[in-house]
């Protein structure tokens, strides 16, 4: 799939007050968004992650990858053709 076929919407990911940061993205085998960033909603920096269709559409909702006493940052996303994702 080209995903210059697509034109990108623009889909905010969060409203949290905190600070979100360094997003990341790739798609899935099947052809979804998946999206990774750096977020400090919890009180200290975390890594965030989240599908959306190409149209925008949440099909998770957020979900929180690390819980450490210190800072997770600078995220980063891949996918492979059988939607694993590393």
């Amino acid at each position: 799939m080209d995903p210059s076929q697509f034109p990108p919407p623009v889909v905010r990911l969060t409203i949290d007050p905190g600070t979100s940061l360094k997003p990341r993205v790739a798609l899935d085998g099947s052809g979804n968004a998946v999206v990774v960033w750096q977020d400090d909603r919890y009180g200290n920096n975390e890594i965030l992650w989240q599908k959306f269709s190409l149209d925008g559409v949440a099909l998770t909702g957020v979900v929180r990858l690390t819980e450490t006493s210190g800072s997770s940052v600078r995220p980063d996303v891949a996918c492979n053709a059988d939607t694993s994702y590393v």
